[in-house]
């Protein structure tokens, strides 16, 4: 391979998509990273594309570039357990420009096993607000954000520390992101960092808000106007808790910026959501979890333009042998509620099986013959196929099974043989079942 790269018998052109194809293979990238110069930019692109910090003693993030200096090594690592600060995060990013341009994916989190462990430390580090905008100017690249566990702090906040430590705000224009996920922040924040934090930004593809709890907020909305904000796909995981997700609902509704919204998953459809639905002209798809405790809501009139439904139902397998809950029960309900929406042309039931480690670890569970009885009941099938017939453009049916992967060819069996015993043939030539 040395002689062929320096004879040129080849362009290097085709050396980047080989190098490409070996983009999940680390220790392969690491020799190619070491063969000639002009390997190390293909190889470092995909070597330092997702940085995450505070990184643990054994990351693989930065020991896999063999380019990076062994002090480098040291720093990034973050041997000193009490170090957790994200400031030193700051000062090594601004000390490697090598490092700003090729990270596409930056994750920020404060959990790590030592941290728990440490007298008078809490397991979330705070985090300026104003630092995240240091690390979007240090980061031109950077196409997606995670911050998980962090104790946001406002600009106001951070200001009011020390002004040696006053990290500057965004430069340069709002910048646009391909992801943005925020998850588990502590309840010591308030809603004003995110408020700070979203202004940073013009255009969001994906849009993750997961288990942040009840922050105080005085009303539905955020304290200050948010600037015009674009947001393609939405997620809102424990939004029935509320005032966050019903806050951001209603910015973008106030700036008219529901256009963009594409797609939309919820843990739990509530009557906000509903009307946030009703009032987005493009939104194509809905995916919610099916609660068998929860009484389906009728849109009634509505604005939505959906194609797709996904109804998510959960098996749930507990520690007695054979003992299983499932929501599956309740999808029939909602199904026909929101029949109201005739534009629909796909349906889809996503299937998610979650098994505790004892049962797996007992040699008597037979988790596809459960399965198989939880499938069975005629009465279940029959509801489901009544509330059907409601959709008059109903093109596609699917069923998407997740977290088997063992498993996952035989519950497709499973799966297919009860819907061919207890549905039309209508709707069995329509049906399309794969796991994910």
């Amino acid at each position: 391979m040395c002689n062929i790269a320096s004879n040129r018998r080849l362009p290097q052109e085709l050396f980047d998509i080989i190098i490409d194809n070996l983009h999940s293979d680390k220790d392969t990238l690491k020799e190619c990273s070491l063969v000639c110069r002009s390997w190390v930019p293909s190889s470092s692109f995909h070597l330092l594309r997702r940085v995450a910090w505070p990184l643990l003693h054994h990351t693989r993030h930065t020991h896999d570039d063999p380019n990076v200096s062994h002090q480098d090594h040291q720093s990034l690592s973050s041997p000193d357990p009490i170090d957790t600060s994200f400031r030193t995060c700051l000062s090594i990013l601004k000390s490697s420009a090598r490092l700003q341009s090729y990270v596409r994916e930056f994750a920020l989190t404060s959990h790590r096993p030592q941290c728990s462990t440490i007298t008078g430390r809490g397991k979330w580090e705070k985090l300026d607000v104003s630092t995240i905008a240091a690390i979007l100017d240090l980061l031109p690249y950077l196409r997606c954000l995670f911050l998980e566990r962090c104790a946001l702090r406002s600009v106001a906040s951070s200001r009011s520390a020390e002004p040696s430590q006053s990290m500057p705000l965004l430069h340069g224009p709002r910048r646009d992101l391909e992801e943005l996920s925020l998850c588990e922040l502590t309840r010591g924040s308030t809603v004003e960092p995110l408020d700070d934090l979203l202004s940073f930004f013009q255009h969001i593809g994906k849009l993750t808000v997961d288990r942040i709890p009840h922050w105080p907020l005085p009303r539905s909305s955020f304290p200050r106007p948010l600037p015009a904000l674009s947001v393609e796909t939405l997620v809102l995981k424990n939004a029935s808790a509320g005032a966050v997700a019903t806050a951001l609902c209603h910015e973008l509704k106030t700036h008219q910026n529901l256009s963009a919204v594409r797609e939309l998953t919820v843990d739990r459809l509530t009557p906000g959501l509903l009307d946030f639905i009703c009032a987005a002209p493009n939104l194509e798809s809905l995916a919610f979890v099916a609660d068998a405790y929860q009484s389906p809501i009728n849109p009634g009139v509505h604005r939505a333009s959906l194609r797709r439904i996904t109804f998510i139902t959960s098996f749930e397998f507990g520690t007695d042998y054979g003992y299983y809950t499932s929501t599956f029960r309740s999808i029939a309900a909602h199904i026909q509620a929101l029949s109201a929406f005739g534009s629909i042309s796909e349906i889809a039931i996503e299937f998610q099986v979650q098994v505790q480690d004892a049962l797996i670890e007992n040699p008597e569970f037979d988790l596809l013959a459960i399965l198989q009885r939880a499938l069975s009941p005629f009465g279940e099938w029959q509801a489901i196929r009544e509330a059907l017939k409601s959709y008059d453009s109903l093109q596609t049916l699917a069923f998407h099974v997740h977290d088997l992967a063992t498993l996952s060819h035989d519950c497709v069996s499973i799966l297919s043989a009860a819907a061919a015993r207890h549905l039309p043939p209508k709707y069995v030539d329509m049906l399309r079942i794969m796991y994910v």
